[in-house]
C-alpha cells in the first residue's frame, strides 16, 4: 500500500556509508513536485523535532512519491512547516 507524502513530512533517507539523512516536504510545485528542505544530518535521529533546531544543507525538487512508493526513502513522521520556510523560497537569483 503506498503512502502519498504530505507538506510537512520528515524524509528519512538511507545514506550509502550506512548513515541516515532527513529532509522535510515544505512546498509542492505544480510543474517540479516535491520541494525538500534536507538537513545537515548524517546519523539516525530518535526525537524528530530535533531537527527542526538543525540548519538545513540545502533545498531541492525530488521525486517524493515515487520514492517513498519504490521504499528508496520512507516518511518517518510529520511535523509543521516553520514560519519562516512557508513561503516558496526563491531559487534562482
Amino acid at each position: 500500500m503506498s503512502k502519498r507524502p504530505k507538506i510537512g513530512d520528515i524524509v528519512e533517507i538511507p545514506l550509502s556509508e550506512n548513515g541516515t539523512g532527513y529532509a522535510q516536504y515544505t512546498h509542492k510545485h505544480k510543474q517540479y513536485g516535491a520541494l525538500l528542505r534536507v538537513f545537515q544530518v548524517r546519523e539516525k535521529v530518535d526525537d524528530l523535532a530535533a531537527l527542526l533546531n538543525v540548519p538545513h544543507q540545502f533545498t531541492t525538487f525530488f521525486p517524493l512519491g515515487a520514492a517513498v512508493n519504490r521504499e528508496i526513502v520512507s516518511i518517518a513522521g510529520n511535523l509543521p512547516v516553520q514560519e519562516k520556510f512557508k513561503t516558496f523560497p526563491t531559487l534562482f537569483a
